[in-house]
């Protein structure tokens, strides 16, 4: 008999009507495994959800999942009232917690250093196990190993223990505990309660890069639980879509003329580091003269900086910001920019470099966080935080066709290392041996 395989839906849940339709890197990982471990058959596959969001209902979510993702039509749905929804739940005295520690907090609120913070998830915890309703298993499934997997850090309150109850979750990176100001002392005290709790209850962990598992070692210096790194992939689709490109695709965002550009895709916090490399950009084609070049910035920047917002206004039409990019249209975008540009300080892992790879893109990454692991020698890299080391690595881009030759040929062989289906390879592999271990 197949081992029940519970897969948390949370990331593709919380978007509502659009739940499965508008993806972005999180949730296309989190589609990408959910159909790879359904195409492979060996599970009793479930969906369920282990937290609260937005809308009233979360019943309401699931149907536009099947909806918009109809290969889900073959799995079961677990009733979302037997889990209990964590953020609902426990929001009040959270708040509450939070605003008295970040109070009592030293060294400017951090309150990862505050005792009080120790205080607080201690009574946590003490709360949720003494309110959250129990999960309720169906009859038929009492001697069945059961497999939990979360993949986005969280396991439901009121989740049973036994021998035949497997949990494992993926870690994508800790960037709330160390980048306080991309998230509020609120979601910052919530992630730290959830990844300790992810730390302290799974069988297995998997992580999306060898940094982000030195990175979770070095902050949780007692973790005792086995852990596999799984690198994220790139799909099929992508990879044949970009192969297909043809030089007369022409590009949404209306780039005026013949004009090159440097693409990057956008997220909020200034860890993402685009303000500078705004600036970085805008002082290239000040001194460099290249004034065909423009700097599309792809994604939704509404919750970026002010700052950012005053540079796209100010820069002339030469930095453009299409907002929302499809899956679709992606491609297009990768294959006529003359370059991709990515100098966050820290990334889990960095999806878009997968894609500017397939898309026969050449890389400017930061060495910095996962890049390096991830886009190997198929990138010229540079100081996150040096304005001359950028710009050079723009110039030489753009004036010497040896190296961007050598870049997109050694990246159109690295991207074949990281496709999904070893990606799944891997995630069934460690299933089955913790299934196994349960049962």
């Amino acid at each position: 008999m197949k081992p029940i395989l519970l897969f948390d839906v949370y990331v593709l849940l919380r978007h509502g009507e659009r739940a499965g339709s508008e993806l972005g890197g999180l949730e296309r990982v989190c589609r990408e495994e959910l159909l790879g471990l359904l195409d492979t058959d060996r599970y009793e596959m479930v969906l369920c959800s282990s937290s609260g969001y937005e809308q009233p209902d979360c019943r309401d979510a699931f149907p536009a999942l099947i909806r918009n993702m109809p290969e889900l039509a073959r799995c079961r749905i677990l009733n979302p009232e037997s889990i209990s929804f964590v953020r609902r739940l426990c929001a009040a005295p959270l708040q509450l917690l939070t605003k008295l520690t970040v109070k009592a907090a030293t060294s400017g609120g951090d309150i990862c250093s505050s005792r009080l913070t120790a205080v607080a998830l201690w009574l946590m915890d003490r709360f949720v196990e003494r309110t959250a309703p129990r999960f309720e298993w169906p009859q038929e499934w009492q001697s069945r190993t059961i497999l939990y997997y979360s993949v986005y850090r969280q396991f439901p309150a009121g989740l049973p223990r036994g021998k035949r109850i497997v949990r494992i979750a993926t870690i994508h990176d800790l960037v709330p505990l160390r980048y306080p100001d991309e998230c509020s002392p609120y979601g910052r005290l919530t992630f730290l309660w959830m990844i300790r709790r992810i730390v302290r209850e799974a069988d297995h962990l998997l992580m999306v890069s060898r940094f982000t598992r030195e990175d979770v070692a070095d902050f949780f210096r007692d973790l005792a639980v086995p852990t596999t790194v799984n690198w994220n992939g790139i799909s099929q689709d992508f990879l044949e879509q970009a192969g297909q490109m043809a030089e007369g695709v022409s590009l949404p965002c209306g780039i005026p003329g013949n004009g090159r550009f440097f693409f990057t895709l956008a997220a909020a916090g200034k860890r993402k580091n685009l303000v500078f490399l705004s600036r970085c950009f805008l002082k290239f084609i000040q001194d460099s003269g290249f004034n065909d070049l423009y700097l599309v910035i792809g994604g939704n920047i509404a919750k970026t900086s002010p700052e950012l917002q005053d540079l796209i206004r100010s820069s002339g039409g030469k930095l453009i910001a299409p907002g929302y990019i499809s899956e679709a249209d992606l491609p297009v975008f990768y294959h006529h920019a003359a370059g991709y540009l990515f100098v966050s300080r820290s990334e889990g892992f960095g999806l878009p470099l997968l894609e500017a790879m397939a898309a026969r893109t050449p890389i400017i990454a930061a060495r910095a966080g996962s890049l390096p692991e991830i886009a190997g020698d198929a990138a010229i890299y540079v100081d996150p935080d040096d304005k001359d080391a950028v710009i050079q690595a723009m110039r030489r881009l753009l004036t010497e066709p040896e190296l961007r030759r050598e870049l997109i040929g050694n990246g159109e062989r690295r991207v074949r290392k990281f496709l999904w289906p070893e990606h799944i390879r891997r995630m069934t592999a460690c299933f089955d041996t913790m299934g196994q271990t349960g049962a």
